[in-house]
């Protein structure tokens, strides 16, 4: 099971939305210890992100290795479902 699997609204896509798939290297619960490793696809690119610290909601906490170009204008909505998944799972 995905630890993240959500769609959001995307007016540049045919569908008006974006797919994002991601799994985190570790478990996600109150005791999270980071750096986590997220990867997975956004819009069946693949992705791969560095969470170097507990505050999900900061660009800067985040290291984006493996992000396609095309997708730049998609990091702070990635960044906030990862913050929302944490808070859901007590991390």
């Amino acid at each position: 099971m995905k630890d993240i699997d959500e769609k959001f609204e995307d007016f540049a896509q045919l569908t008006k939305k974006s797919s994002l798939v991601l799994d985190a290297d570790k478990s996600l619960n109150f005791q999270v210890s980071y750096p986590i490793v997220w990867t997975g696809y956004l819009n069946n690119e693949k992705i791969k992100i560095l969470q170097t610290e507990k505050h999900a909601r900061i660009l800067t906490s985040f290291e984006f290795e493996v992000f396609p170009e095309v997708l730049e204008r998609h990091k702070e909505t990635v960044i906030n479902i990862i913050d929302k998944c944490l808070k859901r799972k007590g991390a």
